[in-house]
């Protein structure tokens, strides 16, 4: 889901994490690149957090982007 916009959710939204994954869980998130991403990300990587990122392709990323989806 794309809540990755709110800069005041970030640690509420890591704090739920925390307590609702096991240890190896994973959760998923679709973000269109938006620029307060990167602060979530580093955010999570400060408390422990593996996070990978991947294209609409599946592909790594080593960064987020700036997403582009087609007109439907």
């Amino acid at each position: 889901s794309d809540i990755l916009y709110d800069l005041s959710l970030h640690s509420t939204l890591l704090n739920l994490l925390s307590r609702m994954l096991r240890a190896g869980g994973q959760a998923w998130f679709a973000d269109p690149g938006r620029h307060q991403t990167a602060s979530w990300i580093e955010l999570a990587w400060d408390r422990g957090f593996d996070v990978e990122l991947l294209g609409s392709n599946g592909e790594a990323l080593r960064a987020p982007t700036r997403g582009e989806f087609p007109a439907g």
